[in-house]
This record gives C-alpha cells, structure tokens and sequence, in this order.
C-alpha cells in the first residue's frame, strides 16, 4: 500500500506521482497487517538429553502423529499459545510424506497463523542434497520437496489455506550453504530453491492470494558481502551491520541472478522479489541491539522490504524478559517495517542439552501425561508443561503473555487432568470430581451436553445439574457417569436440543484412532458393506467415518454413548456444529447439510415437510451443475417428491425450470472487467437462487443478502465518489506538470549533486570507535534501492493481501548540523476548508483543523522525499555506544570483545537529501496527502493548486525529530513547500 510511496530514487517522476495517486485512491495507511507475535514450535517430546538417544527419528511436528502435543482434546499446546497472546506458530521440521492439513486447520480454529518452513532435508542431507551434489542448484531437490508439500494440506481446491501465513525457504542459510563466507553460494541456493517453488506453484495451477516467501538469516556479520559495502560506502576491512549483509546480498542476486551467481531461473525472480519476498532473521540479542544495530541501516537499504524476527530470545538477560519483549513490541509497533517477532522457543530441548536447552519457556514434568502414543514408529509421552523462570524469578510465558497482550494460563492447572480433555466416562468423571471444583465439573458436563446433540443456554443450570457429582468419591455418596447420562437424557430446559443431531468423527481425536473404529463398524453394520460408501467419502478418514458413523447410528439410534461412542472418536452433534465441518458425508435430517446420497435424501424426505424437501432439491440441482429458476416449480416436486435420489436427479434434468442442465435454459452469466483506476462492472440477469429454507428447518439456514440491481446510471460495484473523480482528472494533469518540470529540474540537480558529493568525499566522519566512513548520505546515493524495480507495492503478510507498510519512527537522535541544496520542484497544494479528522488516519496530523492543506514537493533532488515522505523522519541514532551482535546461539558480541577494526553498529549522520531528508515540503506532502486520502470531502470543499517552487532546502545530518513524521517546521524537511514561483 503506503509501499507504492517508498523511496526509490531512480524511478521516472511521472510513474511517482501516479503512484502516488494510486496509493491516494486506495486509502493505503500506514502499518499493513497485524504485529507478528510469534512463538516458535519444536517440542520435541524427549525428556532427556544427552547422552541419552534421542527418543524420536522425525521432528514434523505439523503432523498428524503429533496431534497429542497440539491438539485441543490434548496437551493443546496451540490453545496455550494463543492464551499467551500469539498470533502466529512459527514450525521446522517439515515432511513433505506427511499431511499438514489438520494442523493447519486446528491452528486457524484457535486463531493462529502458521510460518513453515522448508525441511533441511533436500539442502544438506539427502543423499542428492544441493550442497554436495549439484554446486548449490538446489532447483530440483526443493521443487520436488515443495510440490508434496502442496498436494498434503498447503492448499485447498487450488488455492492456499488460509491458516498459511508464511514459508520460510531455509532457515540460516549463512550457515550451512557452506557457511557466511561463501555469500555466491547460499545466494544461489536460496533463488533456485524458490525458483522450484513457483515452479511447483505453476505445476499444481495455485489460484488466488499467494504467500510471502522468506529466507531466514542468521545475526552474523558479512565480512565478504560486497553489494551492503558500496551501498553503505565502507572502507577496506570495515564490517557491515549484522544481518543486513546477507540481505543485500540476496537482493542482488535476486535482481540478476544470472550476472551475480551464475544461475538462469525459469521464472521472474526481479519481479517476485519486489511482489513476494519478505526479510527475516534469527537474533540471540535483545530490542536495544535492534533498535540500534539493526533497524536504521535496514529503513535506509530497505525502505520497502518488509523484515521479520523468526527467532527472538536472549535467556541471560539482565533486565527482566518482560521488559524487553514490551520493548522489541513496542519496536514493532512504531516500526512499520518490522512485522514482529517469534518468540524462541515454546518448550525446552531436553534433547540438545548445552546452551541449547536454555530458550524454553516451558519444561516437561512426567507427573502427569495427556497420551502415550505412536509417534512415526517411536513410543513417546505427552507431558505436561511447567512453567521455566528468567533470572528475576518470573516465569517466560507470563513475560510473553504480559508483552503479548494475553491472559496467560493458570500453572496451577498444567499438570493435573482437564475436564475439557478428559474421556467421557466414569474415569474421566472421577477424576474431575476428585479436584472438587463446581465450575471445572461444569466443563466436564458440558461436553456431555454436547454429546448428546444439545447446546447449554443456561450456565445456572449447567453448574446447578453439575454440583452433586463434585466432590463425591470417597464419602459414601459417589455418584456414577450413567446417573449423569440418565439425567442429561431427560433433556433439561436449561439447553436446546436438536431432532437434526448426528454422529460423525470427532475432530479432535486422532486419526489413527478414528480408522480403527471406522474398521470396527465395516466388521459389524451389515446393513452397509464399506466398500459401498460414496466417491465423494473417499477423500480422507474422517469424511469415510463421518457416512459410517451417521449411518450406523440411524440405523440404531438410542443413547448416543452407546451407539455413537466409538472409544471418544466420535460425537453425536447437533446440526449447527456439524454443519460447521462442512463434511459432505454425514447423513442427517437437516437438508441443508445431509449427503447428497440416497440415504441422505431418504432421511430428509422423513421429515415430511415440503419446504425441507425442496431445499435439498435445490442443492441437488447445484450439485448436478444447474440452478432453479422457478421456486413454485420445485416446491410442488417436493410436494410429491421422487421416490429415489436417481430419479430425483432424472426429473431436475428434464425440467425446464432448471437452467444449465439439459431440460432447462443456459444460466445467466456473470461478466466482470478490470480498468484504472479500479472499477468492477458485473451484470447479472438473474439473482442467485438462496437456499432459505422454509418450515420447521427455516432457523438453521443462512439467507444471503437481497440482491439489488446497481444504481441506474452507475456500472456495479465501487462506482466512486466526486472527491475521487475529481483527484483522477487532477492526477493526469500533475503527471503532465511533472514530466515538464523534471526536465528542467534535472539540469540544476544534476549540478546540485555533483556539489554535494564533491563535499561528502571531502568530508568524513569518525565514530566513537574511531572507525573511519564516508557520510551516509553519499552511502544510500550510490545505491540502496535505487533502481526503479523497487517502486512496486509489494503485498503478503499471508494468504489474504496484507495491506501496505512504510517506514516509522525511532526516538530523535541530536542534529549535528544543517545543510543546504538547491531546489526545483512543483508543489502540489490539496486543501478543504472543511476540518479534517485524522482519527482513522495513522499519520501524524499535518494539517490544522482550521485550514486544511496538504503540500507536496516534487522534482529534481526532491524526487526521493516526494517518494518517500514516510522515510522523511527517520532518524540516525545518536554515537553512542554499541556492538555488533554474534550468532543466534553465540555470545553476543559487545564493545569490549568486538573484533579489532569492527565499526561500531550506532553511529550519526542521517537524514541526508537522498536518504529521506526532507528537501522542502516533500515529506509533508506524501503524509498530508495520505491524511487527506482517508477523509471523505465533497467537491465544493476541495481545491487543488499546482506551482512550480525554486529555492534552497535545508537538512540535518544528525537526527529527526520523532513528531515530524512526513511534516513538521523548517528546517527539519517539513512544512510548506517552498512559496517563490520560478
């Protein structure tokens, strides 16, 4: 979004201020997506280290066989995160045989999105790894890992599941492909490794919002990175910042792949780079490092990048954990390139043993275990988790739920057996009742509700009916688990129930599990031969199951935890939940869900009412790919409904009251076109046929919306507002300005530069350190993001298309001086003289309530600002001390064990013309200009002015302050653009 604006100082100026307007039409804001808050996730259940063997041989904990570490009848490792307040799971092992559709879907129900990451597997240890066998080309070997992976959960009906936030293509690929020294290789590595990966996108033909790919570096230091040292302008022998070496590294091996690593890619990398591809590392260093290590060089060399922290955790910290996670927050928030974080790590690695054992924030008691299981051929416990402290005694998940904004979890509670996990059986009630808690027997008797096809309504009778089974074991007045089935059977008042209930596999059990009993009842339903069960049952075992179970347990009816048990696989629920499955196999009496079989369609018509009856009918004719156009038709068909689903199908062919079908006209078609600025034209001749049924049913159906033919005089859709026909029409006639002015413009700028490099190269400026560099300024001229390809909005953040990001604020280093340029330009003046409200607008307010107007700077030298305003008040940091950090697991380095001749990381000089300075009123310009794009203003309160402007801008070379973001007084870049006509 606000990325269309960023700084790129060799893009045509035309193509800016279209790009501009682009953004203005869009509303585009400033942060683009919610701040990544993590938890990194490999729980190894192992709970000895060495020497001991490790207890397992696959760490894909994605999988299916891992369901008792993470899922909700479980350990429910997910449900513990998002109570810490995550929002994100970030995975390693990653094998492409196993399915990871379960997990994926049980983390989007807890409200979680997930990071993969690619498997070290086809780079470093298969037998035909790139790094050994194939120079690096790693094309083949990951195609080949990713299309598996594609086909076993990553995508749904051709497109990816949603859950999908992120794919990391390697992990610290600066240490293995061979290691940081080599930068042609690792380079190499990573770009064909994602050339396979679209490769294997084109092959499964994915549709709709693609994923952000990444590549996760290590906090190291590039001594042979050479692209960072021309950007940033460093003399012989002098290191570049760490990580952002590596970064830059990349990206101009991405840019030219073929020139730089000597690889020829199949598809765009220069364009997936800029469309794509999102930044992120791994860092054993706390905020403080970040925020001045890290961050101001990355917004200089990345002002559209966005960049992520996939490992975040310093255990030895002095200060408290909490405060440093709100700080590293905190950054986030106030740094719209920076996504987030992931917190490193979930549970301690028993099985590393070393310093390596030291990131959890949860250890592993055997006093009490959720499963004992399978686990790809290995017998392992889930055990419960304890809380690990920091050094100030606090424990490390309540730091992260503390800088995460959740509740927490009750400790209390970890290792004891839960109500809401365990069996629905006489031990699992002793054993809640035996902790003597009205509100956890509660929780208990719910699920026993919702076994038996109902919903509690009424808490008060929930824990009334739930007390006399408290606290009885032992003293004489124990009370059985089928004394409590016998009273949930009279169906109290206290919760609803449902005639339309059936019993399917339950979700939460495990698969494994779930196909023994699926076995067990093709053994003993003779009324069934399973080999007989529907084409669209086969997918997997739990749609196979759910037409099982529902089948047999209309077949038998009775006590659902008799007939519909099945050893806690399977749970006789009410349409509203199983509805929510979406399972086309269960056979019920609701018409809206039952099988589109004959035995759901029998079941239905024993309902004996019409308006259920031709409800399902209408699905049937959507199923065979026709519509029903003539409701009184069908409602007298089911009226006098077929006596079979086949001649039921036969009818609706030969009836010409069903389009698209061969008794019936063709359907209506819908036509939709794309043009610029964006506008949709749908016609449509017929609105689409509802499914609201009618009868005794009519509760469970969701009725669409009434559809409305658009507005006579208006294409469908978005037909747009005055304000934005008006902004169009003025866009065009600024473009044309610009590209006169930039001619003129580019004369005196070019001679403007030429005087201000001639004064950068005579001066230079020393650190504390005493390292010598040239000016910054004269660093980010020579290249950083300087080439036109960087101009494109770059979307991602997950499936959904994130919303843009900008560059955001640190706290106001001292200004060491101000210097002074030549200026030529156009200011672009949009004013109202209604007041603005900047309450939905993340800007800084530009523009006093009284007279609004926003001012843009344009041409010659200020074509950066003019790109970037949003760059405009980022300031350096002051010299203060610093240090280059270490590896993510070494000892991070500090100014008393930093390597002789290493630069320190802090260090001055900012704020330059090219590196977003300010020149004039630019910076204001684009941050004015955004507040404006969010208010709604009529024609007769808008007036645009253009004036070409000549003067001399003045810029700080040390700091910004922190309340000038894109605006603020002269002499800082904000302000009025100059008023002196040319």
């Amino acid at each position: 979004a606000a990325w269309a604006l960023a700084p790129c100082r060799a893009c045509p100026r035309g193509l800016l201020l279209w790009g501009a307007f682009l953004g203005f039409h869009a509303g585009f804001g400033t942060h683009g997506s919610e701040i990544v808050k993590g938890i990194s996730y490999g729980p190894v259940p192992c709970i000895q280290g060495p020497p001991t063997p490790l207890c397992v041989h696959q760490d894909d904990f994605m999988a299916d066989d891992a369901k008792p570490l993470w899922g909700a009848r479980f350990r429910g490792d997910l449900q513990v995160m998002k109570a810490l307040g995550a929002n994100h799971v970030r995975l390693y092992g990653n094998n492409p045989s196993n399915s990871h559709a379960n997990f994926l879907n049980e983390a989007a129900a807890t409200g979680l999105k997930v990071i993969i990451g690619m498997s070290d597997y086809p780079y470093t240890q298969a037998a035909d790894n790139c790094l050994f066998t194939t120079g690096f080309d790693c094309y083949s070997q990951v195609k080949a890992q990713y299309l598996e992976n594609l086909k076993k959960g990553l995508l749904v009906d051709g497109r990816y599941n949603p859950a999908l936030a992120e794919v990391i293509v390697i992990n610290e690929p600066d240490l293995k492909l061979p290691g940081i020294d080599k930068p042609k290789g690792w380079t190499k590595g990573i770009i064909s490794a994602i050339d396979g990966m679209l490769d294997a996108e084109k092959e499964m033909g994915v549709t709709g919002p693609l994923v952000n790919f990444t590549a996760t570096f290590s906090f190291g230091v590039c001594g042979l990175c050479e692209a960072i040292k021309d950007q940033l302008g460093l003399s012989a022998g002098e290191a570049p910042p760490p990580g952002i070496g590596q970064m830059v590294e990349l990206r101009a091996a991405m840019l030219d792949p073929q020139k730089m690593v000597g690889y020829t890619p199949k598809n765009n990398m220069a364009k997936f780079y800029k469309e794509r591809f999102s930044n992120s590392f791994n860092t054993a260093n706390p905020a403080k490092d970040i925020a001045t290590m890290f961050m101001p060089d990355y917004i200089t060399l990345f002002p559209s990048v966005p960049v992520s922290i996939q490992e975040y955790h310093k255990p030895d910290l002095a200060m408290s954990q909490e405060a440093d996670l709100k700080e590293i927050v905190k950054l986030a928030e106030d740094t719209d390139l920076l996504r987030g974080i992931s917190f490193f790590e979930f549970q301690v690695r028993y099985d590393k043993g070393g310093s390596e054992a030291e990131f959890g924030m949860f250890g592993l008691s055997d006093n009490f275990t959720f499963a004992t299981w399978t686990y790809f051929g290995d017998e392992v416990h889930a055990f419960c988790l304890t809380p690990v402290y920091d050094q100030a005694g606090m424990p490390l998940s309540s730091a992260v739920a503390a800088a995460f904004g959740g509740p927490g979890v009750d400790y209390d509670t970890l290792c004891i057996p839960d109500p809401a996990k365990v069996n629905l059986d006489q031990v699992g009630m002793v054993q809640i009742s035996a902790q003597g808690s009205d509100s956890r027997m509660a929780v208990f008797v719910g699920r026993v509700v919702k076994h038996m096809g109902g919903m509690t309504q009424d808490q008060s009778g929930l824990l009334a009916t739930a007390q006399p089974f408290v606290g009885s074991v032992g003293n004489g007045t124990a009370r059985s688990f089928q004394e409590l089935v016998d009273e949930i059977g009279k169906y109290p008042s206290w919760a609803s129930w449902d005639s339309e209930a059936t019993c399917s596999a339950d979700r939460n059990a495990l698969a494994g599990q779930v196909a023994i009993e699926f076995g067990w009842v093709c053994g003993h339903f003779a009324g069934l031969n399973c080999s007989d069960i529907p084409a669209q049952c086969m997918g997997d075992i739990w749609t196979q199951a759910d037409y099982m179970f529902s089948m047999y347990y209309n077949e038998l009816g009775g006590d659902p935890f008799k007939n519909c048990f099945f050893g806690g696989t399977a749970i006789f629920e009410n349409s509203m939940t199983y509805g929510a499955i979406s399972s086309p196999c269960l056979v019920s009496k609701n018409p809206l869900f039952s099988a589109l079989t004959n035995d759901g369609y029998q079941l239905v018509l024993s309902n004996k009412d019409p308006g259920q009856t031709a409800l399902y009918m209408r699905r049937v004719a959507i199923e065979l790919g026709g519509r029903v156009t003539d409701e009184a038709a069908v409602e007298a068909l089911a009226a006098a409904p077929p006596a079979t689903l086949m001649l039921l199908e036969a009818a609706l062919k030969e009836s010409a009251w069903v389009c698209g079908l061969g008794g019936g006209l063709a359907c209506p078609t819908t036509v939709t076109t794309t043009s610029l600025p964006p506008r949709t034209v749908t016609t449509t001749s017929l609105p689409p046929t509802t499914l609201a049924p009618t009868g005794a049913g009519a509760v469970l159906a969701p009725t669409p919306a009434p559809w409305k033919a658009p507005p006579s005089g208006t294409e469908g859709g978005d037909s747009g507002t005055p304000l934005e026909m008006y902004v169009g029409i003025g866009a065009v006639f600024f473009v044309a300005i610009a590209v006169l002015s930039t001619l003129v413009a580019s004369v005196l700028n070019a001679r403007a530069k030429r005087q201000k490099r001639d004064r950068l190269r005579s001066r230079s400026s020393y650190d504390g350190g005493g390292s010598k560099r040239s000016d910054s300024t004269s660093a980010v001229e020579s290249g950083s993001d300087s080439d036109d390809r960087e101009c494109l909005v770059k979307r991602g953040g997950g499936v959904a298309e994130r919303e843009g990001m900008s560059t955001s604020l640190y706290p106001a280093a001292p200004v060491s001086e101000v210097t002074s340029a030549p200026y030529l330009g156009l200011a672009v003046t949009i004013s109202t003289s209604a007041p603005l409200d900047f309450s939905a607008s993340p800007q800084t307010p530009l523009i006093s309530p009284a007279s609004s107007a926003a001012s843009l700077g344009l041409g010659g030298g200020n074509v950066a600002t003019f790109a970037g305003g949003r760059h405009l008040a980022v300031p350096g940091a002051s010299p203060a001390a610093g240090g280059q950090p270490g590896l993510r697991r070494g000892r991070p380095q500090t100014p008393q064990n930093r390597p002789p001749g290493a630069r320190r990381a802090s260090r001055g000089s900012r704020g330059g013309p090219s590196s977003g300075g300010g020149h004039g009123g630019g910076g204001g310009g684009i941050g004015g200009l955004l507040g404006v794009a969010a208010m709604p203003l009529s024609p007769q309160s808008l007036r645009v002015a253009a004036q070409p402007v000549v003067g001399f801008s003045q810029t700080p070379t040390g700091g910004l302050p922190a309340q000038t973001f894109g605006g603020g007084p002269a002499p800082f870049g904000g302000g009025p653009a100059p008023k002196a006509p040319l």
